[in-house]
């Protein structure tokens, strides 16, 4: 146990008693009970109570709740004298609902309706303002678990709902969730891949509609009284919401095919007039599934040779929006307005030999009507510019102006898109290693970007207050390029210093599909950038590998009380498949499809806080004979509660090429204090 020393006289006597935590005792109350109880001015903060500065700074009584089962729980509290909050946490004090915090400071009530799985559980009563004390009585109610039935529905068909106040609601379906919107679910099969046109009538306003598989968590689309998507072959579930409103409504279901969408080629250096009109192909009919119903123009082009590719949309029709896509249909990049001056769309890009599809489209308003009218499409090509690129000394300090003439950016990196002037330098990587770069500009706005020859842009690094700018991540052996630029005018020189260590070993305990083991991150523990390749990550982590010795379905949970965890699944390459995390300590977790083949899962945490862990694992073999080595994963997050989320800083997912993913996070970091090295809209 560490020890303080408090010394006597002065300010440290009142600094070391303020860093003695104070005893705030939680009385014990039932499901069910109705307990009275006062606020005093002597009661402990709403901060001491939860260890958490960041709450609001007033008096609180805390109660301990215990479940045995699931279900809903209704919490009132009226006070005497001063206006009441309710706060409901876990029994860590992760805060999950609050209640009365925006209100009136002398409104006499607050009420908080939550679904709650069996646990532990800490209802704070406050005041609403620092000083607010007085009684008042807390009641706690159980509710049931209402019935959530499901109706099916054949695709172009019809059917009859009603909302009623005994009925289904959101939170009865998730634990945490405290939406108490009434809801209704229909089934409907979708046989081949076409476009479901979904259409609800009611008196009622606020009507909304979410479409999603009934099995899996993606795709998701949501609309108000209608929506339209283009789905694949699958079973759906249609649900229907209003907001605090009851009554009956009407649904109307209709299933398309989609429509032809044949590319016109366009030549690299040529122009093109189109048109668009209500009876195109849609964005939806491209991309399935989607639900983006604007009109859109295919074409075909053939790039022979890396190239920078210049395209230009204009129409004084509509609001233009470019899009480029891969020859199979993954985004690369898209482009709205290429300055503050224009609603034309210009794309300038360094693109490798390959078929690409480019999209001439409009970006549509909530109120815009769809859409139409005349275009003109360019297109324009160059080889990439000849780069004049010395080796960087390593560990050691190199100093130099920045270029003002000479190679862009994106000549030396594909699929980026910066016109920008850079100062190159060679950086073999001659073994897989771990790299770490620093530069400092004083006073200037800079960036370092570390370039792969056929990956692009993998890591940046942008200039601080101080101006300094770091880059570590480990790369694979191979050749790279350092590039670094400024927006300053007239920057001063730069210092620049790489250094290239041995890839520490991160050895990797064996688990068997289907066991559940228990963990603990340490500061000892590699860090995540040790164990992936080509990520930035710092946060500590522990690695797993498993053999699934023939196809099948999985699950993996990974629960802490005591940081926020994240799950990575990656191949036997250590290339990521899926990653889920939670914002909260708690529970989030993947499922899916694997082929069979060895795969590494990866437990790490969201804020590189030390603690322990439980990562469960299950797995039912498919039938038949186990697919080829080639066979494509399919696997997503499945959170077992509202608090989970599958967006994280770390390993990107997208399924664009990686020079593109890179791209995009080092556009994505930026100081908010001086303006980007170029500018782009």
């Amino acid at each position: 146990m560490r020890m303080v020393r408090c010394l006597t006289g002065g300010f440290l006597i009142a600094f070391c008693a303020a860093a003695q935590p104070r005893e705030c005792p939680a009385v014990d109350i039932a499901p069910g009970s109705t307990t009275a109880g006062t606020i005093e001015a002597t009661d402990c903060r709403l901060s001491e109570i939860t260890r958490n500065n960041l709450l609001p700074v007033v008096y609180g009584k805390q109660h301990r709740l215990t479940l045995t089962e699931r279900g809903v729980q209704r919490f009132e509290v009226t006070g005497a004298g001063f206006g009441p909050a309710l706060y409901i946490f876990n029994d860590n004090f992760v805060l999950l609902a609050n209640n009365g915090t925006g209100a009136a400071a002398t409104a006499p009530n607050a009420r908080v309706v939550i679904h709650l799985a069996p646990g532990a559980y800490r209802i704070v009563v406050a005041g609403r303002t620092a000083a607010a004390v007085g009684s008042f009585e807390l009641k706690a109610v159980t509710d049931g678990l209402r019935n959530c039935p499901i109706e099916d529905v054949a695709a172009g068909a019809a059917a009859q709902g009603s909302f009623s106040e005994t009925g289904c609601r959101f939170l009865d379906l998730s634990p945490g969730s405290t939406n108490e919107n009434p809801v209704a679910f229909f089934r409907v099969p979708v046989a081949r891949r076409g476009v479901l046109d979904v259409q609800v009538q009611s008196s009622l306003s606020t009507l909304a509609t979410v479409l999603t598989p009934a099995q899996g968590t993606t795709p998701v689309f949501s609309g108000g009284a209608s929506l339209t998507a283009s789905l694949t072959a699958n079973t759906y579930l249609i649900a229907v919401s209003t907001r605090a409103q009851f009554g009956p409504f009407s649904l109307q279901t209709r299933f398309d095919d989609l429509r032809t969408c044949a590319p016109v080629d366009l030549d690299p250096n040529s122009g093109v007039g189109g048109e668009l009109a209500a009876d195109d192909c849609r964005m939806l009919d491209l991309q399935v599934p989607s639900a983006v119903t604007i009109p859109a123009d295919p074409y075909r082009l053939r790039v022979a040779q890396p190239s920078v590719v210049q395209l230009d949309l204009s129409s004084t029709s509509f609001d233009s929006l470019l899009r480029l896509w891969s020859a199979n249909g993954t985004p690369i990049t898209d482009n709205d307005d290429f300055s503050n001056s224009t609603v034309d769309s210009r794309i300038l890009i360094h693109l490798p030999a390959a078929t690409y599809q480019v999209l001439a489209t409009a970006f549509r308003g909530s109120a815009d009507p769809l859409p139409a009218g005349p275009y003109e499409m360019k297109a324009a090509s160059e080889p990439p510019r000849k780069c004049d690129i010395p080796a960087l000394a390593l560990n050691q300090a190199v100093e130099g102006p920045f270029r003002t003439e000479g190679c862009r950016l994106l000549d030396l990196a594909v699929f980026e898109e910066e016109p920008a002037i850079v100062t190159p330098f060679a950086l073999p990587a001659p073994r897989r290693s771990i790299v770490r770069i620093d530069m400092n500009v004083p006073g200037a706005a800079a960036e370092l970007d570390l370039i792969h020859p056929t990956l692009g842009i993998v890591t940046a690094g942008f200039t601080d207050r101080a101006g300094n700018a770091a880059a570590e991540l480990q790369l694979p052996s191979g050749d790279y390029t350092l590039a670094l630029l400024s927006s300053t005018e007239n920057p001063p020189p730069f210092t620049v210093r790489a250094a290239l260590r041995d890839v520490p070993d991160c050895p990797a305990t064996e688990l068997t599909l289907g066991e559940t083991v228990q963990g603990t991150i340490s500061a000892s523990d590699c860090r995540y950038l040790e164990i992936v390749p080509l990520v930035r990550p710092v946060t500590r982590s522990k690695l797993y590998r498993a053999n699934a010795a023939r196809a099948g379905r999985v699950t993996f949970e990974l629960a802490s009380d005591e940081f926020e965890p994240v799950l990575v699944v990656a191949d036997s390459e250590m290339r990521p498949i899926a990653v889920a995390q939670r914002a909260t300590p708690g529970t989030t977790a993947l499922a899916g499809t694997l082929p069979a083949g060895v795969y590494n899962l990866i437990v790490t945490t969201a804020r590189d806080n030390p603690g322990s862990f439980t990562l469960r694992t299950a797995f039912e073999p498919s039938g038949g004979p186990a697919p080829s080595s080639s066979a494509r994963p399919e696997i997503s997050s499945a959170q077992p509660d509202s608090h989970g989320d599958t967006e994280w800083m770390g390993p990107d997912l997208s399924e664009a090429a990686p020079g593109l993913r890179f791209a995009a996070k080092r556009k994505a970091v930026r100081r908010p204090d001086v303006p980007p090295a170029r500018a782009r809209k």
